[in-house]
């Protein structure tokens, strides 16, 4: 036992392989111990070692099955390795012989969200904050939970706290500038996902975050270099090129735009908004033939979608060719009757007709 307590206050020092030596040197001596077989699980917890974590609380259980704690901590390991059912039975123990354990209420919220069952995981996780108002994982796991429901300031109520306290956790970091984004709080996203891109500099989705919460605020070239440098990281990314290129369009660079859009349809010639984008671009520029060749590789690759008619008629319309226009008009009313580009479009020419 005195080498047991010797290897917790190593622990305690940030010493993990010395407090392993320790350990191993305890349980050789006495294999039956089950406060090493435990302290041996937190040790391989704290090292992200799930699997060797669940088997040493196990082994803990084994010698002394009324460690409620140890027990709590396997249900936690156990929901990790999505083993829920093993998890269950361990909390439903825990309530048996200990059903005022508050630590039951944050074990059943963990499980529950693992599980994508969110409203039941928010129920358990708010009363152990109760017990606990201040638990750092218990609001980030209400941040996330209250963020998958749609309950959008709640989320960013608790990842700010945990963000506040704790500037470097990252996933809580990651989050928050996220759902600051879908609360159009632009700045409030740029803020927290900023010194976020100076740690994790080659993560695509931190970037792209930061990117929309530059666009957001009008700052079109500083959000464009943000995007290049998600092209540069994901060159075969079809959508990365794309935005890169609704990017280069707010900035005016035209030519540049219709480059990156022509390599994100060659990428994935499904990204159809990549298509239809390049034909409204030379639309507006006047270029019509081009437009007509763009509309006319879309109607091949969805013959019976309308949309591609409907561009293909504005383009002939443009060129002055009236016939070519209403016939494509006409076919794109007959594949959608009621098409109000094409009915619109049919009578504004019978009417100048």
């Amino acid at each position: 036992r005195a080498l047991v307590g010797q290897a917790r206050l190593t622990l305690a020092k940030d010493k993990p392989d010395e407090a392993r030596t320790q350990l191993e040197t305890a349980l050789a001596a006495d294999a039956g111990d089950a406060s090493a077989w435990s302290l041996l699980g937190t040790l391989e917890q704290s090292q992200g070692r799930k699997r060797e974590a669940e088997a040493a609380y196990t082994e803990a259980l084994d010698r002394n099955p009324m460690l409620t704690g140890v027990r709590l901590l396997r249900a936690q390991m156990r929901t990790e390795l999505g083993d829920f059912a093993g998890a269950g039975d361990d909390i439903a123990a825990v309530r048996k012989l200990d059903p005022k354990n508050p630590g039951v209420l944050y074990a059943e919220g963990l499980l529950h969200f693992r599980q994508a069952q969110f409203e039941p995981a928010t129920a358990a996780l708010d009363q152990f904050l109760n017990a606990h108002p201040d638990d750092l994982s218990t609001l980030f796991y209400l941040g996330l939970a209250h963020h998958e429901l749609g309950n959008l300031e709640q989320a960013e109520r608790y990842l700010s706290r945990v963000v506040a306290r704790l500037p470097q956790a990252d996933d809580a970091a990651r989050y928050l500038g996220v759902t600051r984004l879908r609360l159009d709080d632009f700045s409030g996203a740029e803020a927290v996902l900023r010194p976020l891109v100076e740690r994790q500099p080659d993560d695509v989705e931190v970037l792209r975050a930061l990117a929309s919460a530059l666009e957001g605020q009008g700052k079109h070239e500083e959000a464009s270099e943000y995007l290049d440098r998600t092209v540069a990281l994901q060159p075969e990314s079809a959508q990365d090129r794309l935005e890169l290129a609704v990017s280069r369009l707010r900035l005016g660079d035209k030519d540049e735009a219709i480059t990156e859009m022509q390599q994100a349809i060659a990428l994935d010639p499904e990204l159809t908004r990549g298509d239809l984008l390049l034909i409204r671009v030379h639309l507006q520029a006047g270029d019509f033939d081009q437009a007509i060749e763009a509309a006319g590789r879309l109607r091949e690759k969805q013959p019976e979608n309308p949309d591609p008619l409907t561009l293909l008629a504005i383009a002939h319309a443009g060129k002055g060719e009236s016939g070519k226009a209403r016939a494509a008009f006409e076919e794109a009313l007959q594949k959608e009757p009621g098409n109000p580009s094409a009915a619109i479009n049919l009578a504004s020419m019978a009417l100048n007709e």
